[in-house]
């Protein structure tokens, strides 16, 4: 989890301190890499899976945990 690694947890980074994303760039990739696997499980929970997975940038890492890798 977040918090066994030393990171604040979604709730914190995007409700107690949301003055931080944008400006704190490891607080904004990480909440943008939680917040695009909590999105791609909540549709995973729906029965929906991608045919194809891209990305650009940082978005490789939730791509990676898309297609199984991570």
């Amino acid at each position: 989890t977040l918090r066994q690694t030393g990171c604040p947890t979604f709730a914190e980074m995007a409700w107690d301190q949301p003055e931080r994303l944008g400006s704190d760039v490891f607080l904004t990739q990480l909440a943008m890499l939680v917040s695009s696997v909590l999105s791609y499980r909540v549709l995973e929970s729906q029965g929906l899976r991608p045919d194809v997975v891209s990305c650009h940038s940082y978005g490789e890492f939730s791509a990676l945990v898309a297609i199984g890798v991570l």
